[in-house]
């Protein structure tokens, strides 16, 4: 009895012992763990397996970081717990500044490389080394705009060379992007946001007047092509007449004239005429008589 007393005595301590040695912890679906050693030669990603589900660890030696194998959305904005807004300069040097969003995915296998590289959390990443990463790829290739064409028609432009640029940089590392956006207006100063209005507004102008001038050369060009086509029908209508009085002309010989008018005579000579009656010949009358 006495002996079955130590050995319970003993087997709880045991587990108080490994209780307070050892941890434990769950990795929740969606997210991979790796445990990491803090201390010796062997400091740094104890094992490159990737962890799910309950996982234990040496509490005085060893730590278990979990990433997020899902797409992560992060928003850098002023109005968050603090001001994470991306500030940006145009070619001309105009500062510009905006609420930037950007979804991306960790690639499970790259996730001990990355924890090797950075040595840090995932929120670590998100708010810390992506933001830094997306601030300079907008500053590279914004560098490249005017003011104006940041805030017109070069955004959607500028964001497609950012993401190619982050995936240039990042995909190898293990980090997929899947999209970039600015959220809301960019926000420039007063001074700079007026020349850009105003450039926009001449801009706006010119295209318009331009429009005109097309639209008029196209009217002009549409009324000589509408004039055109009513001399031509004109010149086959009168061409057409002309070669219908020709074929007439040419059939109506003097015998058949003659024969049409006699057909048409009531056999009453006018009495009173100033010429000769064309189509009663008397001599030939008179000359069938006597033979």
């Amino acid at each position: 009895m006495k002996f079955f007393k130590i050995f319970g005595i003993v087997f709880f301590v045991l587990l108080v012992l490994l209780l307070v040695v050892y941890g434990f912890t769950v990795v929740e679906p969606g997210n991979a763990g790796i445990t990491v050693n803090l201390y010796g030669h062997n400091k740094g990603v104890q094992d490159y397996t990737l962890k799910t589900g309950a996982v234990w660890y040496n509490r005085f030696t060893e730590r278990v970081y979990e990433f997020p194998t899902f797409m992560q959305n992060a928003t850098w904005s002023k109005d968050g717990e603090r001001n994470e807004e991306i500030t940006f300069n145009s070619s001309e040097g105009a500062v510009i500044k905006a609420d930037v969003a950007l979804s991306y995915q960790i690639s499970p296998e790259k996730i001990p490389l990355i924890f090797t590289e950075l040595r840090q959390d995932a929120n670590y990443i998100t708010h810390t080394y992506m933001r830094a990463k997306t601030r300079d790829a907008i500053n590279r290739i914004v560098s490249q705009y005017t003011a104006t064409q940041v805030y017109g028609e070069a955004k959607g432009e500028i964001l497609l060379k950012v993401k190619e640029e982050l995936d240039r940089e990042l995909k190898h590392k293990g980090f997929i992007i899947d999209m970039i956006a600015f959220v809301g207006e960019l926000r420039v100063e007063d001074s700079v946001k007026q020349s850009i209005n105003a450039t926009i507004t001449a801009t706006q102008r010119a295209i318009e007047a331009q429009n005109k001038v097309v639209q008029s050369k196209a009217e002009a060009d549409q009324k000589i092509e509408d004039a055109r086509g009513e001399a031509e029908s004109i010149i086959k209508v009168a061409t057409a007449k002309a070669e219908a009085n020709r074929m007439l002309t040419e059939s109506l010989s003097p015998n058949l004239l003659q024969y049409e008018a006699l057909q048409r005579w009531d056999g009453i000579l006018p009495k009173i005429t100033s010429q000769a009656i064309p189509f009663i010949n008397i001599t030939d009358e008179v000359n069938a008589e006597n033979k």
